[in-house]
Order: C-alpha cells, then structure tokens, then sequence
C-alpha cells in the first residue's frame, strides 16, 4: 500500500501510511513493557482501531485511511505519539533489564 501512494504520488498519503506502521509496533512494546502482557495492547488497540481507521473518525485515524484526517495534520499526532511511546517502550524495556 505505502509504495502504491509513493508511485502515485500521493506523499501525504504515503506518509502518513507509514507512521501508521511504525506506530502500530512502537505501541505495542510500550504497552507490553509496561504492562508485563500482551493483553492491555490487543485490548486497546483493537478499539482504537475499531473506533478510529474502520469507522473513519477523524482524531483517531492512525494510518491515515480518512483523507480529510490526512489534509488536517492528524498523521503528525500519531508521529509525535509513536515517538512518545517508542522513548516510553526503550525505558520500559531497560528498568526490566536493570531488574533482572
């Protein structure tokens, strides 16, 4: 999907395709380092997903599926947020590293 917008030419779309993908794993090891599980991530995320991409809400479209999410900057949330929680995920994963 993300090299079909890039060939279409299609950037904001493709851009924001692709925060959409960094996003999803960057929260799901936040949510599993912190948590200690799998089950807070497969929980949240699936509304999330529900609520935001599949029935086009606009604040929560994290992969950039609704294009008037794209056109008014929402992408650049989820970018900020995906860096957030990957510094979030890193200190997790070493405060379980520094407990072992």
């Amino acid at each position: 999907m993300g090299i079909r917008l890039a060939i279409s030419g299609n950037w904001p779309a493709a851009g924001a395709w692709l925060i959409g993908a960094l996003f999803i794993p960057t929260f799901a090891l936040a949510m599993g380092t912190w948590s200690g599980s799998s089950k807070l991530f497969e929980v949240v995320y699936l509304l999330l997903w529900y609520i935001g991409p599949l029935n086009q809400t606009r604040p929560l479209d994290f992969m950039g599926a609704v294009p008037a999410a794209v056109k008014s900057g929402v992408p650049l949330v989820w970018l900020a947020a995906t860096v957030a929680l990957g510094v979030a995920g890193v200190a997790g994963r070493k405060r379980q590293l520094a407990g072992r």
